[in-house]
């Protein structure tokens, strides 16, 4: 497929272009690609240069994902990033991918607000075939392409119900993690790398 990259920069209108790569004329009952084409396609429009999984059980909430791509497709492994309870957002003004469920998600106000039925751009719905079998369709993460600055991405502080909840009350922590957005977690991930 030949896509218009300036086109598209000028337009924002990535339904469209997924909907003419994934389904065959345009038909979104007919997805005609599998998952590694789609993550393939993903890392090529958007020049992904780093993919992090979020977790908000971890003072230092995200971890980068080794880069074997074929670990993300495969939902055997721990790198899988395409399972139906993951969101994913794409950051094309940073190349970063960033995978994570939906309690991480809530630990950041502007992406809680995002995901819910009140914001006006819908997510990218992925469908895809497994083995080119047309008669199957999978569905799987929703996509998000946000032209957002990483550090708009601020940490909500935790609610005492929270507190109570997550850490049986005894902490006295006011934020979910050491860094103020995602943005300072991403650096010092990068500055200060550590195996999970």
């Amino acid at each position: 497929m030949n896509i218009d990259y300036n086109e598209l920069e000028k337009s924002n209108d990535y339904h469209s272009i997924f909907k003419k790569f994934l389904f065959y004329n345009g038909d979104e009952s007919t997805p005609l690609k599998s998952l590694k084409d789609i993550d393939t396609f993903i890392r090529e429009l958007f020049n992904i240069e780093l993919t992090l999984k979020g977790n908000f059980m971890y003072n230092n909430p995200l971890m980068t994902l080794k880069y074997d791509f074929s670990d993300y497709i495969d939902p055997t492994h721990d790198n899988y990033i395409y399972s139906l309870s993951n969101y994913i957002f794409i950051f094309p003004d940073d190349g970063i991918r960033l995978v994570c469920t939906k309690n991480y998600i809530n630990t950041i106000p502007v992406l809680r607000n995002i995901i819910s039925d009140n914001w006006n751009d819908k997510p990218i719905k992925l469908s895809y075939i497994k083995d080119n079998n047309l008669n199957t369709i999978y569905t799987t993460s929703n996509l998000y392409i946000l032209h957002l600055p990483l550090e708009s991405l601020m940490y909500d502080d935790i609610t005492n119900d929270h507190s109570g909840q997550l850490f049986n009350g005894l902490s006295i922590r006011t934020k979910y993690f050491n860094s103020k957005n995602i943005l300072q977690t991403i650096t010092k991930l990068i500055n200060e790398p550590y195996d999970y």
